[in-house]
């Protein structure tokens, strides 16, 4: 059996370079990881991703260069990118996603079988998962390996720490979703 992931050389391609996609790509890189970022053709953030020392691709046109990668754009993208990915890349990826809100509203699992879909979602805003990465503070996240048949937990726990999460618990896409939702619209909403 093969096993698909994270590869023995450490290494993840983000797509996207936003604030969340910033975060990982920084701390994974700090943690020893290479990491590659797609962006779209002539994307603004190109300048930004190289002058970090990150190598981009253009995930329009490339196949993406490793085994998993985060899709770290809006959810409401994320079909059309993975429309997009199934065009380029022709062997198995696994596909790792912040948020259970696209994985459980759009049922993306079933129309993109021939991917692992995995959740890593840290309970954190952008920021604050770098700031307690360089702090060395405690952060917890969801995981969800449901629609994934060769991503091991194994390899989740690793990247998990990797980006900075100290605690991860198994949710469905759904339950992170609705615990995101009531964070972010009743609590943040509420102060």
């Amino acid at each position: 059996m093969v096993i698909i992931g994270v590869k023995k050389e450490r290494e993840l391609s983000i797509i996207g370079f936003g604030n969340q996609a910033k975060s990982w790509s920084l701390n994974l890189r700090d943690s020893g990881y290479n990491v590659f970022i797609g962006l779209r053709k002539n994307s603004s953030s190109q300048a930004a991703a190289n002058s970090l020392g990150f190598k981009t691709f253009c995930f329009e046109q490339d196949e993406i260069p490793t085994d998993a990668f985060a899709l770290l754009i809006p959810d409401d993208q994320h079909e059309q990118a993975l429309k997009i990915l199934t065009a380029v890349n022709h062997s198995k990826k696994a596909g790792l996603y912040a948020h259970g809100f696209s994985l459980d509203q759009n049922h993306l699992a079933d129309k993109y079988p021939h991917w692992d879909h995995v959740l890593l979602a840290p309970k954190s805003i952008a920021s604050e998962l770098r700031f307690l990465y360089e702090t060395k503070g405690s952060l917890g996240g969801f995981y969800s390996l449901d629609a994934a048949n060769n991503f091991t937990l194994s390899q989740l726990t690793e990247l998990a720490t990797a980006i900075g999460l100290t605690n991860i618990s198994p949710a469905s896409a759904k339950e992170e979703t609705q615990a995101d939702l009531f964070s972010e619209q009743t609590i943040l909403c509420s102060l």
